[in-house]
């Protein structure tokens, strides 16, 4: 996530859309007085040296923090900055909270999205990474099934919807798709003054093996999602 006080924008980073690759991007147009959430530790080593700047301005403490959370806070503290700062995937009533209206209506705020089907499977192999399911390709749809009643999956609403819309309206004023992501990256950054070429750095693509994971789900499994993600879907018009 990141406020950008230097170029006046909002990136609203949306979980498994690729938003780790668009910020590694944008980092490299911020500077003193922006806000820039971290990163995973080996995304953040893997772009030292490109110019792209830390992480920053995310833990200053609102009115009302105990002393013992803005200490966390100072040391950051994940938890902590997650329940009184500010976090990668922080939700867009958040984030207007913690910046204000000056900023928040003065800013071309920005997300991307994705198919939830598509979504849901990278998801899938990210949690199967972590919990070990080697056989995740193999005995995809069994291991879906359990990926189903995690709150993997149910938490990605909170990093999706919850990041581009406050009580139900969608309050991004640009929404760029996965799909074409480099292309609608290029066109809002050109809005904003900034005409780059994108290149995007590829972060996590050894996580999901080959293949066209999201054709195989059955009916079922493709109907939790539907049931999961209808706001999205009525939104931006995914098939699923």
């Amino acid at each position: 996530m990141i406020v950008s006080n230097t170029h006046n924008f909002i990136f609203l980073k949306v979980s498994k859309t690729g938003g780790s690759s668009v910020e590694a991007y944008l980092r490299r147009f911020c500077g003193q007085g922006d806000i820039v959430t971290w990163l995973d530790d080996d995304e953040e080593q893997a772009i030292k040296g490109t110019g792209a700047c830390p992480p920053m301005g995310f833990a200053k403490p609102a009115a009302g923090v105990p002393p013992l959370a803005r200490l966390l806070m100072a040391f950051n503290h994940r938890k902590t900055l997650r329940r009184h700062g500010l976090s990668p995937h922080a939700s867009a009533a958040r984030v207007k909270h913690y910046v204000g209206d000056k900023e928040w209506y003065g800013h071309l705020k920005f997300c991307v999205v994705r198919n939830p089907l598509d979504r849901s499977v990278s998801q899938f192999f990210w949690t199967a990474a972590n919990r070990g399911w080697e056989d995740a390709a193999t005995n995809f749809h069994a291991r879906f099934d359990e990926f189903l009643q995690l709150n993997d999956f149910r938490r990605l609403n909170e990093k999706g919807r919850d990041v581009y819309a406050i009580d139900g309206r969608v309050v991004a004023d640009r929404v760029l798709r996965f799909e074409t992501l480099e292309q609608d990256l290029g066109r809002t950054m050109r809005e904003l003054g900034i005409d780059t070429p994108v290149v995007l750095t590829r972060f996590k693509s050894t996580q999901r093996p080959k293949g066209d994971f999201a054709a195989m789900l059955n009916d079922r499994q493709r109907q939790v999602i539907r049931d999961a993600f209808a706001f999205d879907i009525e939104q931006f018009g995914y098939v699923v």
